[in-house]
């Protein structure tokens, strides 16, 4: 077994850099996963950075997707005869809709071939500008994803929208504008918010002094719960929108909000009992404070939750997603939100047997200190497996904890790795 694990590691490390091979966000890992079985970290406003008097993002849109959130919230204003994304008053700042399409949607589409994004639009415009506006935009037509054209009786999988270059869907909460946009490349498409989603009433609170965690509907007729869209002819589920941010907005308490502990509160305590179902879309402020991309993966592909306490007790030191492999240093630049010397126990939850963890207390991975070895022994499908402590091997149906003791992990974890199946089973 440590021949295998010095060859994992030797695969996960950067060359010549020391830092570890992190998954890249967003953690898709099966493009053969319907559409609708990701969750997608969302910034709300996402136009609306330092530049703004009353900012929600710190970093502009084409950093964002770089970063990997792939759904954005945009508002949309009549301006200057034509449509502009602003926050309130375009008087305030702001440009057209037009220039943040050409300028880092599609661009970040064309660069990244398997990326699909998701853009909700709060839209106070017309038809007819709306309409004026989008044909400023060559090689929309080609690029919008339209219900119509599937026949499926669920929603399509990502490999299949990439396929059929689909890769762009826009929802409208302005009603009257959604339908089709006859464009010089084609016809994009504009689905209507009330009609594909069920969201979340968006406010925790006027201000970060107050937090509103329960979760009703935005809409009152329609609810939360699971339901068809209301796309002619289609039975597919709602995606669920979950908004989780204040009125007024701060960065620094961005990162208690974005919390792993606190958005999995949200989604597990209070949100799913609500909507019957895990969200689709995180919607946040200051996307890159806390851990909504690592709660997100860990949704989707369960993975092992690092926590402070011994028996999975405390608050969690991190969430790291399951399906990828992975090697996140607890002391490099990109650390997954990932604590280092605190993490005592873990839970490990909806991975496939053969998956395998290790935990070190190098920081380099180095198997001449303490580490040990979880690996999986029977599929943990919407199961968890707990383990108390890093400091003696344990055994059950569900995991094997082989621990190499020399002086305790308890309290001294610095680096983690994932090995999925296939990786593993081939060592």
């Amino acid at each position: 077994m440590k021949a295998g694990i010095i060859a994992t590691l030797l695969a996960l490390l950067a060359s010549g850099t020391g830092e570890a091979q992190v998954a890249p966000r967003p953690y898709v890992h099966d493009l053969d996963r319907r559409f609708d079985q990701y969750t997608w970290v969302t910034t709300h406003n996402a136009f609306n950075t330092w530049l703004s008097p009353v900012p929600n993002q710190s970093r502009n849109i084409t950093r964002q997707l770089n970063d990997g959130v792939r759904a954005l919230m945009l508002d949309l204003h009549e301006h200057q005869g034509g449509v502009w994304v602003c926050h309130a008053s375009c008087l305030l700042g702001g440009y057209p809709l037009s220039n943040y399409l050409n300028q880092h949607i599609i661009p970040f589409l064309a660069r990244n071939p398997e990326a699909v994004l998701t853009l909700h639009l709060e839209d106070h415009s017309t038809r007819r500008e709306l309409h004026s506006e989008l044909l400023r935009v060559p090689g929309l037509g080609a690029l919008t994803f339209d219900p119509q054209r599937w026949s499926s009786t669920e929603w399509p999988t990502l490999r299949e929208m990439i396929a059929r270059h689909q890769r762009l869907v826009i929802f409208d909460l302005n009603r009257e504008n959604a339908g089709d946009y006859p464009l010089l490349d084609g016809t994009a498409t504009i689905l209507a918010s009330q009609d594909g989603t069920s969201e979340n009433f968006w406010e925790l609170g006027k201000t970060t002094l107050t937090h509103d965690n329960g979760c009703r509907s935005r809409w009152p007729d329609v609810g939360l719960g699971p339901a068809p869209v209301a796309f002619e002819g289609k039975t597919w589920q709602r995606l669920f929108v979950m908004n989780h941010f204040h009125a007024l907005s701060e960065y620094f308490h961005a990162g208690v909000d974005n919390r792993y502990d606190v958005l999995r509160d949200r989604v597990y305590g209070h949100c799913m009992d609500a909507a019957g179902r895990v969200p689709n879309y995180l919607a946040i402020d200051y996307y890159e404070q806390g851990d909504a991309f690592e709660l997100a993966g860990v949704i989707r592909q369960g993975g092992i939750v690092l926590y402070k306490g011994r028996d999975a007790t405390g608050t969690p030191v991190c969430g790291v997603p399951g399906r990828m492999a992975t090697g996140i240093s607890m002391k490099s630049s990109d650390r997954r939100g990932c604590e280092n010397d605190q993490a005592r126990s873990a839970t490990v939850t909806n991975v496939p047997a053969g998956t395998e963890f290790t935990v070190f207390d190098s920081p380099q991975a180095s198997t001449k200190d303490d580490y040990a070895v979880v690996r999986v022994l029977r599929d943990l499908d919407n199961r968890t497996a707990i383990i108390p402590s890093f400091n003696r091997s344990l055994r059950t149906e569900d995991i094997e904890l082989t621990v190499h003791y020399r002086n305790g992990l308890d309290g001294s974890i610095s680096y983690v790795t994932v090995v999925p199946p296939s990786a593993a089973s081939s060592r």
